[in-house]
């Protein structure tokens, strides 16, 4: 049975995204952090009905959606809920259960990737990184990038960071130069136990100094500290080295899958 996320089925849905967060960071975050109830954001969930276990979730936030499947069972009903919606962010498992009901019009493939808050990071960080509030500047600088302006509008990207800023779910390390900013990485979730880092783009007339590289150690130094394990998600094997390098390891594959 396919039903909107309530108080009745809640702990369930939590229950089943706790046992695999890296296959649903961002459900899991946001549905801690905020409740079924938000108001940039649609849940939806199947169970079976004979002994109430979930066989997915669905989580739609404007014109994208995050989705985990666990059971091949009701996936067909599930594009009955994607409408408005033009990319679907989920991890390849899903995917394959979902392919052949969904119109595709192109997938772009990656990895989710971990660090682990005991991990030492041995390279120094930048002592220029600082965290921000100037989130219409960012977000600017954010969807200046054609991968990321397709995901992304800046007044809606500035209102949502400036909303988790101040409920402490967001935060955004950036490093100045000529009086603009010219580096960015955020905390685009946060939970007790981990974070989800995104966001982490250099201007084009910076790249090639490190700026990314040291913006990355700096955020993760500092989440580091608090006793959370980082997650990020990446799609260029040009981003990947950064990681890498930092001491990521990937852990799932993930997918962008644009729709019509």
């Amino acid at each position: 049975m396919i039903e909107k996320l309530c108080d009745e089925n809640k702990d369930a849905v939590i229950e089943a995204l706790g046992k695999c967060p890296h296959r649903n960071l961002y459900i899991l975050a946001d549905l801690l952090k905020y409740g079924f109830d938000g108001e940039e954001y649609e849940f939806y969930c199947s169970r079976d009905f004979d002994d109430g276990s979930i066989n997915w979730v669905l989580m739609k936030n404007y014109s994208t959606a995050q989705l985990v499947v666990f059971k091949d069972e009701e996936v067909s009903s599930i594009p009955n809920h994607l409408n408005g919606t033009s990319i679907i962010f989920c991890d390849d498992t899903s995917l394959s259960s979902i392919r052949k009901y969904i119109n595709i019009v192109k997938t772009k493939e990656g990895r989710v990737s971990l660090l682990p808050k005991d991990h030492h990071i041995a390279v120094p960080d930048s002592p220029n990184a600082v965290i921000s509030d100037e989130f219409m500047e960012i977000s600017n600088l954010i969807c200046s990038d054609a991968e990321m302006g397709q995901v992304n509008v800046p007044e809606q990207l500035s209102k949502s960071m400036e909303r988790r800023y101040a409920q402490s779910f967001g935060r955004s390390f950036v490093i100045k130069a000529d009086g603009k900013i010219i580096c960015h990485v955020a905390s685009y979730a946060e939970s007790e136990s981990y974070v989800v880092l995104g966001g982490v783009i250099t201007h084009p007339d910076y790249r090639g100094k490190g700026y990314a590289t040291s913006i990355v150690k700096t955020a993760c130094r500092y989440f580091q500290e608090e006793g959370k394990d980082l997650y990020l998600f990446w799609y260029e094997k040009e981003a990947s080295a950064i990681y890498h390098k930092t001491g990521f390891f990937d852990v799932n594959k993930w997918c962008k899958v644009f729709i019509s």
